[in-house]
């Protein structure tokens, strides 16, 4: 117990919530998330609704989320829950994961913000193990309740539904720049990472292959989900593209692509 409650006290200190200089929300109703080794740079408090997210890393190496906390929690709390995180094969217990951007430098993603709590941190992992969410990389942010009219749900070209383990909807998109309306109903939490099959890789190999990643050409994608809705702007040119999920199954310790995950996408 003495462990724990050091460890807790000595990530407080290193949590970056200092709510005397705010940083502002940027013009047109985008809200810029900046991610830095060892810092995260986003608004200490924003309005309730459908808000649109850029989260901008200094390099690839960040896989940057976004979870709503349990009401009123406190930074000893926080810390505590980064700290759960940080080890846990899941999603703490009364924490939702919300996604964020996945497979590029900066990303979007849209998500509706209800009053509470909320972080912003890092999933990414150092060589000893450790997420560089609880060596600074995160930020705790409040959405408020405001009475000025909110933004209206976003318009998607294309719905997408995760399951445990599946991705559900049409394997036909089109091509262009349009909004793919990502939910997930499983039980555990998802990713939906979308990557370009390259010419002369088959789907059957990639499905085969120890790890996904080193055959496909990454493009964007949300990161870790729990039972929610995010709304992914994309981009696309004709071609073939694989959805895949990266995350841990806690009782195989399995990634789910290794228990079906995968889906072929064709977009013309």
């Amino acid at each position: 117990m003495f462990v724990m409650l050091a460890v807790v006290a000595m990530l407080g200190s290193l949590l970056p919530v200092d709510v005397r200089r705010p940083t502002p929300v940027a013009d047109g109703g985008i809200v810029r998330v900046t991610i830095r080794t060892g810092t995260v740079s986003a608004p200490d408090s924003l309005p309730m609704g459908w808000t649109r997210l850029q989260m901008v890393a200094d390099g690839p190496n960040h896989a940057p989320a976004l979870f709503r906390l349990p009401a009123g929690t406190t930074k000893a709390q926080l810390a505590a829950f980064l700290s759960n995180l940080d080890t846990a094969a899941a999603t703490p217990t009364g924490a939702l994961a919300m996604g964020g951007r996945i497979a590029a430098d900066s990303g979007e993603v849209v998500v509706e913000l209800a009053p509470g709590r909320y972080v912003f941190t890092c999933l990414t992992k150092n060589d000893d193990g450790h997420r560089h969410g609880i060596a600074g990389e995160s930020r705790l942010l409040t959405v408020t309740r405001t009475h000025a009219p909110k933004a209206s749900r976003p318009r998607a070209r294309v719905s997408m539904r995760m399951t445990d383990f599946a991705y559900v909807g049409a394997d036909r998109w089109a091509a262009g720049s349009y909004l793919v309306r990502v939910e997930n109903v499983g039980r555990q939490d998802h990713q939906f990472r979308v990557a370009r099959l390259p010419a002369g890789i088959t789907f059957d190999s990639v499905v085969r292959s120890d790890d996904p990643r080193r055959l496909l050409i990454p493009v964007t994608g949300i990161g870790r989900m729990g039972r929610s809705v995010t709304y992914l702007p994309v981009h696309l040119t004709p071609g073939s593209y694989v959805l895949f999920c990266l995350v841990h199954d806690p009782a195989t310790g399995r990634t789910h692509d290794k228990l079906g995950m995968y889906r072929l996408v064709e977009v013309r």
